[in-house]
Parts: C-alpha cells; structure tokens; sequence
C-alpha cells in the first residue's frame, strides 16, 4: 500500500514477498534448520543469507586431507538440506586453506 493505492492481490506458491515485515523473522524460522544438519566438527559463522564453513585442524596432510573430505560432505548436506527447502544457492562453492591461522574455509 502506498497512500491510499493498493496493490492488486497475487497468489504465491512460495516465498516472502521483498519488504515485508515479516520477512526477516519468517527466514530465520525458515533457515535456523541449517544448524541442525551441520557436524559438530564443523564450525559456522554467517550473517543473514551468507556462511561460512570451518574447521581447525593441527597441519599435516593427513589432518588437511581429512578437513577437505569433512568440508566437502558438509557441502553435500548442506545442498541436500537447500534442495529439500527450495533454497538455491550460488552454483560454485570456493576451498580456501589458511595453514597460518590453521583453518580450512569453505565459502559460498
């Protein structure tokens, strides 16, 4: 509604529509379900829409090998939980190892 001109109706078979007030709690309720799938060994930060995946691991290839595998199976749940939500996601997922701060880091 603007001033006293209103919008005519529209069905939606999903989704909140941009600016509504509910929107931001909605989501939450809607996403806060991520958290549930996520391993314990695996650590996520996020704001909103956007997380990131990490996990310590001591520097050895062994441990470095073992934190990539863990990475990547958390990227699967992650997809399958989306794809079961009707969540998209950005198509390519980046890897990022830091052996100074001793993380491996998955973005999206």
């Amino acid at each position: 509604m603007s001033g006293s001109t209103t919008s005519s109706e529209r069905q939606l078979e999903c989704s909140v529509p941009q600016g509504s007030c509910l929107g931001p709690w909605l989501y939450t309720v809607y996403a806060g379900t991520l958290f549930d799938i996520i391993p314990p060994s695996i650590t996520v930060y996020g704001f909103a829409d956007d997380h990131t995946a990490n996990k310590r691991f001591v520097p050895t290839l062994t441990n470095e090998m073992d934190a990539i595998r863990d990475l990547h199976d958390c990227a699967v749940h992650i997809n399958t939980w989306m794809n079961s939500n009707k969540m998209r996601k950005q198509s390519s997922f980046s890897l990022a190892v830091d052996t100074n701060s001793l993380n491996v880091r998955q973005k999206k």
